[in-house]
């Protein structure tokens, strides 16, 4: 009886030690397993992709995807993975100091153009001083051009003699300037182109103001001189002696035909010494000349000038 327990014990036994022993033996192939996988540290001269070959748990997609990716890297050594990478950033650090040079250059030339611009402007001195000096340069050009401009737009008055007497003439006067004409005084000498130059008389106006684009109409006073004047000086307004028919009688002098040569009605040349005085408000005045003006007027005009005396 204790002979069959024993043998039921040990039957019982190898019966519970083997379904043990089967049941641990999944965890140890596990564990078994876990000890060959590689460790996660990988040194410089393991490849990763051994880590993925070696290891059993890892599924066909895992590797095929790794494949893929890192194919053209498969025969390269890691000290030629990171020579590459060293060159491209150099490449890159190469481009980025071209692109730094260019900018500082391009700047640099800017920067040039502007101290050559004001290099008549005291170069030596200060920037903010060559910048005042290049303002006031230009202020300085911008108004000479503005006077070269008025003086070669300017055009002289056209006179036009309406009629006077004996002691003034009158005239109308356009001014076809774009500025105001304003004269403190006009002094004229009127005298016959003859080879001695007989003056016919002189006179003088103050404070004649012309506008731009308008027509202007004075009295000038003149004062007739007689034939016996006829070696007085031009451009000058001596006084002379009262005579009563001086103008009459140049009239009957030099209209004594009605007609010329051809038939038409007379005119008499009349050449005239003109000397105006500028005035530019406070600023001071200005004295022109313009001498040998020519002008014609017709004797019918002159006689009716005469009458009228």
């Amino acid at each position: 009886m204790s002979l069959f327990k024993s043998k039921r014990k040990n039957q019982i036994t190898s019966e519970s030690d083997s379904t043990s022993q089967s049941a641990l033996l999944p965890v140890q192939n596990v564990y078994s397993a876990y000890n060959r996988l590689p460790s996660p540290v990988h040194t410089v001269d393991q490849e990763m992709e051994d880590v993925y070959s070696t290891s059993n748990i890892r599924s066909k997609f895992h590797r095929q995807h790794f494949n893929k990716h890192h194919h053209n890297r498969h025969h390269q050594k890691p000290h030629e993975i990171n020579y590459d990478h060293t060159e491209k950033f150099s490449q890159q650090q190469k481009l980025i100091k071209e692109a730094e040079e260019r900018a500082a250059a391009k700047l640099h030339k800017k920067s040039l153009y502007a101290r050559l611009l004001c290099c008549l402007c005291f170069p030596c001195l200060p920037m903010w001083t060559r910048t005042l000096c290049c303002f006031v340069l230009l202020l300085i050009c911008g108004f000479s051009c503005l006077l070269l401009f008025l003086a070669m737009s300017f055009k002289q008055p056209q006179i036009v003699l309406n009629g006077g007497n004996d002691a003034s003439l009158n005239y109308s006067i356009y001014n076809g300037n774009y500025f105001e004409m304003n004269f403190d005084k006009i002094k004229a000498v009127m005298y016959y182109p003859t080879p001695n130059q007989t003056t016919i008389g002189v006179g003088q106006v103050s404070d004649i103001v012309l506008s731009p684009h308008a027509v202007t109409n004075i009295t000038f006073p003149m004062q007739l001189l007689s034939s016996s004047f006829g070696k007085t000086v031009i451009n000058t307004t001596t006084n002379v002696a009262d005579d009563s028919p001086v103008f009459k009688r140049i009239v009957s002098q030099l209209c004594s035909a009605e007609t010329d040569d051809s038939g038409n009605p007379k005119e008499i040349d009349v050449v005239y010494d003109l000397m105006p005085t500028l005035k530019f408000g406070d600023y001071g005045v200005l004295s022109l000349s313009f001498i040998g003006q020519a002008t014609k007027i017709s004797c019918e005009k002159l006689q009716n000038m005469a009458r009228e005396s």
